[in-house]
């Protein structure tokens, strides 16, 4: 069995082997918390306390669940499938679906995204004439959702006044209208499953016996209803392992200065808001207020006073920028402890401004020189020599500490002890001083973590990683800098192998350096940690405010005499800090935009960048006191394109006859090949490409700091697809997600036609769509007909309820929702879609719009999505949280059965939101949209003749070449690393279609490429010739060609790759033919194709190809004279 235990450090270890007992994780960024959460449950299988089927594990995102998963299948040979590991939303539309009769639900009940629930709003709140001034209906929305996420329906929620009693009525009417059309929204399916079994005993029974160990993720981000859910299923016996991060808050009352120089109290601060904030070096202008925390406090609060008559009050852990500055902090006497590895701890005394130095430098920073030490911490500051002398022996009395320095002093003296390495040495050995030092840190209000100063040093001793915020300008943006040096060639290959470049830390020094800036502060922070794991460092935080950087400080590590900044951009330094009672009152954070920074009662402080989700925090308080958690666990541990590619864009260009001439060039060094990988179809590539993905980030690399560009919006759907799958967080730039399109929406909303007539929000998205002649008077008659006693809009319009024109256009809609729910009986699913393009018109009706070729390739990537979905389904591929075993099959057809999983999986997939600002995530865009953009890595998929370039541009004057324009453009995207990818086949329209590889491809001198050959296919794309057979990419030189002749690429097995060849053949007949589907084939007038359609035999045989210049054509093997290409 694996070593599941093995490279965990003392404190993860501890959290992954604790006993069957509640237990609270305090885990911060970067601290491996996803690690221990997984290693957690592969203990519990591995050591027999738990079988995969006991355990429920909950995160607060699909991509969180989804490599939960893929990493306990890389540890143990278990089938993860059906395990119940997803979100609070995955989790309880699963259990919903195995209980609908139950919950009161039909088994093919729909799921309303936050746009489809606000369509409702609107139309309920028409229907009532509510004045849409008074009652917004994104107002109506949040309220809803705020009480049912407080666990309320509308007869639970206290309403004393009339604006509110209006606002509960309508919360009413909305459950009655949601219950009515069968359909949930997304805070429906937590509080529905709550009440599910809180009204179902046995059904509570039998879930808190099956799930013994209950984890959850981010554990301080859960609502009140989430966490009720939580200690409901966990029932008396149950045993939560929940792994959260304390917060960082000020008190109520602080005045916050904003954008316009004046005050407001916290609690007044909204999101939106403009706040004074500071950009660096005094630099002070407005930034927004993203997300305001609230929470009451569970202890006791740190008040800060400044020799300024500043006062801010914070929690303990809440982040100051505060640090001793010469020239700036008055004379102070320190207590410190110091720590050096390897030999121990030590107390001792020192004072801001020392005589006889060299170099003017604080006390103990220059004692920690001379000592070879490795942290520091200010135990005690005092106003005379003589009161820190005092506290030196007291302390070291009470807790046991020597004050012998850990290196012999030098000097004329040799017989003291002082003086005695031997003896020294001996003495450190006999006392556990690490115990001591840890009690002393505890009964000061210190964590062994956070030490005032770590010393610096470039050898392969101490790494100290340094990231500061606001450390450098570009343009108007703050950025935030990350550097780390050294002068040893094992860590300039650590960092080498980490995928971070170093240079020389100047001319001719065989020292070096790692320096770079972002503007996302967490995209700082991840690539920190890269190297600190590459290096085995630290890292340090500081902000660069006032011109000289102050450390990241906790309020409980602040001490007297520190400088902070003030609002005024001057230096206050800070006078008395103490502990003042601050149980129950209300505390408050602020999430500002870029800079992470805001003035608190004058004082400029940090923020947390924690993303809130209506989250109480308190809940963690609430957790320790329910289960009686007796442990709590803390795991505290060039902006250019390189050469390669600007030579790639060149050569591309160079091609178009009517350009100037110019050449882009650089002098960041030819850098990495441009990685080009041919695939055997869309699955493939995009898989290929997640997997990239996930080895740049494990590497070092930001998401955020990727790009995947395509030439149609239409190709984002097998991307999103894989990615979905992977759990990778993205964004689409200047777009949206594939199942948030207007046209994906609008035929969807006819596949839940076809499965519940009664969807209201479906039928009111598309009776009148495409437009059919059903105004908003015939709507209305259809709702107030329907609030009368009808029901739904669709029994309304089957009654007859709207005569004349109108309704004879609704008989006309009726009619193709009747055909289509006929046909959801026995169509597959890419069929009945097929039908309902086809049926509605919404096909013919965008492919008539002067710019609808977007939105029909999108419609036909819907055919293709549910191919996909439907081999999956067939299979039993389900995504993270949305496993079907123990859901009751759908009454009907199995085809029915595919529909509604279909339905499903389309909603939560879109309801899984894209990454919030500021969180890290990879980048999805069209060519047309990247441009002004730059990304370390790009990929750059769909490198086929016919997609890129475009077929339409072989018809149009200038067409290829401003194709070639385009791929210029999406070239010099990359900033480092440029993947090129195509596709012997890709789904069109359900269908495979085979192209041949893009001339663009062919365009790129072969010396600057790099032929990606997985494992499993070194047979087949085995070098061709003695320029490919060298290391990596530099074999050949300019003026050689591709393996094949005539600039082509490597080829690939024609049994699995379009753009593979058929070296020979024989025949057994002589009316037999060679040529398969995806074969290449060469004819003498029309060029190279690839063979996409077979019919007839012997001399009736023909073939239909798809040439590179010339288009489709049919051509009879009798006389075609073809040849394998």
């Amino acid at each position: 069995m694996p070593d599941l235990l093995a490279g965990l450090n003392p404190e993860q270890l501890r959290a992954v082997t604790l006993p069957r007992e509640s237990a609270l994780i305090l885990a911060g960024a970067g601290s491996g918390k996803t690690r221990v959460l997984t290693t957690r449950i592969a203990h519990l299988i591995q050591s027999g306390q738990a079988s995969p089927a006991g355990i429920l594990a909950v995160t607060f995102t699909n991509k969180a669940a989804r490599e939960m998963l893929t990493r306990l299948s890389a540890m143990l040979p278990i089938n993860t499938r059906g395990m119940w590991v997803g979100t609070f939303h995955g989790l309880c539309n699963r259990l919903l679906r195995t209980h609908h009769r139950e919950a009161g639900l039909p088994q093919l009940f729909q799921i309303l995204d936050s746009g489809d629930q606000l369509s409702m709003v609107k139309r309920l709140a028409k229907a009532q004439n509510l004045d849409e001034e008074k009652f917004a209906p994104r107002q109506l929305q949040h309220f809803i959702n705020n009480c049912k996420e407080s666990g309320l329906r509308a007869n639970a929620v206290e309403a004393g006044d009339d604006f509110t009693r209006r606002m509960v009525a309508f919360f009413a009417d909305y459950d009655a209208q949601c219950n009515r059309e069968g359909v949930v929204d997304f805070a429906e399916l937590l509080l529905r499953t709550f009440e599910l079994l809180a009204r179902n005993l046995d059904l509570l029974t039998h879930y808190q016996e099956r799930f013994r160990y209950i984890l959850v993720d981010e554990f301080q981000d859960t609502n009140k209803l989430q966490y009720k859910w939580i200690r409901m299923l966990a029932g008396s016996n149950g045993c939560v392992f929940a792994v959260g991060d304390d917060d960082q808050c000020v008190v109520a009352g602080t005045r916050v200065t904003m954008a316009d120089g004046s005050t407001r109290a916290v609690s007044a601060v909204k999101p939106g808001d403009q706040v004074m904030s500071c950009y660096g070096s005094g630099d002070f202008r407005p930034a927004e207020v993203m997300r305001v925390h609230r929470r009451s406090a569970r202890k006791e609060l740190v008040e800060i006073r400044t020799r300024g008559g500043r006062r801010v009050v914070s929690t303990p852990e809440h982040t100051h920028f505060a640090g001793y500055l010469l020239g700036e902090t008055p004379q102070t006497y320190f207590t410190y402890l110091m720590f050096r590895e390897g030999v121990g701890y030590r107390l001792g005394t020192s004072q801001v401004y020392t005589r006889g130095q060299a170099k003017p430098m604080v006390g103990y920073r220059q004692r920690s020189i001379q000592e070879h030490a490795d942290a520091v911490w200010v135990v005690g500051t005092h106003a005379s020599e003589n009161e820190a002398r005092y506290d030196e022996v007291a302390l070291s009395l009470k807790y046991g500490l020597p004050t012998l320095p850990f290196v012999a002093r030098k000097g004329k003296a040799v017989n003291g002890l002082v003086h005695d390495a031997e003896w020294i040495g001996r003495l450190y050995r006999e006392l556990d001083t690490a115990r001591a030092a840890r009690r002393l840190l505890a009964d000061r209000g210190l964590s062994l973590g956070e030490p005032h100063h770590v010393p610096m040093s470039r050898d392969s001793k101490r790494r100290n990683i340094v990231v500061t915020l606001c450390g450098d300008h570009r343009g108007g943006r703050p950025m935030h800098r990350v550097a780390v040096m050294g002068n040893d060639e094992a860590g300039r290959k650590a960092l080498a192998g980490a995928g971070i470049e170093v240079r020389a830390a100047k001319r001719g020094s065989r020292s070096w350096r790692f320096e770079t800036v972002r503007s996302d502060y967490g995209e700082a922070m991840a690539l920190a940690r890269t190297a600190a794991q590459a290096l085995g460092g630290r890292i340090i935080q500081r902000a660069n405010l006032h011109g000289k950087a102050l450390p990241f400080v906790t309020a409980a590590s602040v001490r007297p005499g520190m400088a902070m900044v003030s609002v005024e951009g001057a230096i206050d330094t800070v006078e008395t800090v103490r502990r003042v009672d601050g149980q129950g009152k209300p505390v408050y954070d602020l999430d500002i935009r870029g800079t992470h920074n805001f003035i608190a009662n004058g004082i400029v402080t940090h923020n947390s960048i924690y993303r809130f989700r209506g989250a109480d925090v308190g809940n963690m308080n609430e957790f320790l006191r329910d289960f009686g958690v007796r442990e709590v666990v803390k795991l505290e541990q060039n902006y250019r394109s390189q050469g390669s590619i600007l030579d790639a864009a060149n050569a591309v260009i160079a091609q178009n006859k009517a350009r100037l001439g110019k050449n882009l060039w650089t002098a960041e060094g030819r850098g990495e090949p441009l990685r080009i990988y041919a695939a055997a179809n869309d699955e493939e590539e995009a898989r290929f490409v997640v997997d990239e993905v996930r080895q740049l980030h494990r590497e070092g690399i930001a998401l955020a700091d990727m790009a995947l560009l395509y030439r149609s919006n239409a190709q984002s759907r097998i991307l999103e697809h894989a990615l979905f799958r992977a759990g990778i967080a993205y964004k689409v730039y200047g777009g949206l997600r594939f199942f948030e399109r207007q046209e994906v929406k609008h035929a969807l909303a006819y596949l839940r036609l076809a499965a519940n007539a009664d969807d209201d929000g479906a039928f009111s998205r598309v009776v009148n769509f495409p437009p059919r002649g059903i105004g908003a008077r015939t709507i209305e008659q259809l709702q107030e007909a329907a609030a009368a006693g009808l029901g739904s809009l669709s029994r309304a319009a089957q009654a007859g309820a709207v005569g004349g024109r109108g309704g004879a256009a609704l008989a006309g809609f009726l009619a193709i929702v009747e055909r289509l729910r006929k046909g959801a009986e026995t169509l597959t699913l890419p069929e009945l879609i097929d039908e309902a393009l086809a049926a509605s018109g919404l096909k013919d009706h965008y492919a008539a719009e002067r710019d609808g070729q977007d939105r029909v390739e999108n419609l036909n990537e819907l055919v293709n999505a549910a191919t996909l979905f439907n081999e999956e389904f067939e299979i039993g591929v389900e995504p993270a949280g949305e496993a079907q075993e123990d859901v009751a099959p759908v009454p009907g057809t199995h085809q029915q059965q595919v529909l509604a999983a279909f339905l499903s999986h389309a909603s939560l997939e879109a309801g899984e939101h894209e990454a919030a600002a500021g969180e890290d995530a990879l980048q999805l865009m069209t060519v047309h949209a990247s441009k002004g953009l730059e990304f370390d890595a790009v990929f750059l998929g769909g490198l086929e003749e016919g997609l890129f370039p475009h077929d339409n541009s072989l018809n149009e004057d200038g067409g290829i070449e401003e194709e070639r324009r385009l791929m210029y453009v999406a070239i010099t995207r990359a900033r480092k690393r440029l993947y090129l990818t195509y596709a012997g086949s890709r789904m069109l329209h359900g269908q495979p279609r085979y192209g041949i590889v893009s001339r663009f491809v062919e365009e790129i001198p072969a010396e600057l490429c790099k032929w990606i050959v997985l494992p499993e296919k070194q047979a087949w794309a085995a070098p061709q010739k003695p320029g490919w057979d060298k290391p990596a990419w530099g074999g050949g030189g300019r003026g050689e060609t591709w393996a094949s002749g005539g600039g082509r690429a490597p080829r690939a097995d024609a049994n699995q790759y379009a753009t593979a060849p058929r070296a020979s053949f024989e025949t057994s007949r002589p009316d037999e033919h060679p040529f398969a589907i995806g074969a290449n084939v060469r004819h003498a007038k029309f060029g190279e194709g690839v063979v996409i359609n077979i019919e007839g035999r012997g001399l009736d045989a023909r073939v239909q190809v798809r040439f590179r210049a010339e288009g489709t054509k049919w051509l009879a093997l009798q006389y075609a004279k073809l040849t394998p290409a």
